[in-house]
C-alpha cells in the first residue's frame, strides 16, 4: 500500500498528479484517466497532471530537475502499487544516486536564482512566503538534498548523517 495523501491542501495550493501507466493497458484506462482529471478541476483544485510510463517517467527525471524533485516525496493514491513503487525505485537509483552532488547544485542554483528574482530579501513588502529567502521552497531543498543524499527526505537524516548541525535542524 502506498502513503496515504494530505487530508487539506494549504490554500491556493495546486495538486500534481503523476499517472503511470503500463501502455498495455492505455487505452482501457484514458477514459477513466480523463474523467479523474475533469473531476478535479470540477472541484475546483488548480490540477497539474501527466500521464508517463516507467519509462518515460524515469527519462523526463532525468532531464528536468524540478520534475525530479516532485518526485521525492510521492503518495500512491491508488491503482498499481508495484508499478508505482517500481518506477519511484527506478527514480531513486538512475536519477538521486547517479547525479547526487551534480543534481544537488543544480537545486541549489535554482534556488539562488529564485532569490535573485525576488529582490534576494526577506524584507520586502509583500513577500512570497514559497519562494522568498527563507520561504517554504528553503525548507523544501532541504527535504530534496536529504532524499537524494539519504533516500528519506525528513532534514533530520542530514542532521544524523552529519550534513548539518543540530542547530541548523532547529
Amino acid at each position: 500500500s502506498g502513503m496515504p495523501a494530505r487530508r487539506r491542501p494549504a490554500p491556493w495550493s495546486d495538486v500534481d498528479l503523476l499517472m503511470i501507466i503500463d501502455t498495455r493497458l492505455a487505452d482501457e484506462i484514458s477514459p477513466l484517466m480523463a474523467a479523474a482529471v475533469r473531476d478535479c478541476w470540477d472541484a475546483t483544485l488548480q490540477l497539474g497532471s501527466s500521464v508517463r510510463t516507467r519509462e518515460n517517467t524515469v527519462e523526463f527525471a532525468i532531464k528536468d530537475v524540478q520534475f525530479a524533485t516532485s518526485l521525492c516525496e510521492t503518495r500512491v493514491l491508488l491503482g498499481n502499487t508495484l508499478l508505482a513503487e517500481s518506477t519511484l525505485k527506478q527514480v531513486r537509483t538512475q536519477v538521486y544516486a547517479r547525479q547526487g552532488l551534480d543534481w544537488i547544485l543544480k537545486l541549489v542554483s535554482a534556488r539562488q536564482e529564485e532569490w535573485l528574482a525576488r529582490g534576494n530579501s526577506v524584507n520586502q513588502l509583500e513577500p512570497d512566503v514559497k519562494r522568498s529567502p527563507g520561504g517554504l521552497r528553503d525548507i523544501q531543498l532541504l527535504r530534496w538534498i536529504a532524499c537524494v543524499r539519504h533516500g528519506n527526505p525528513e532534514p533530520q537524516s542530514l542532521q544524523s548523517a552529519g550534513d548539518i548541525s543540530a542547530t541548523e535542524l532547529d
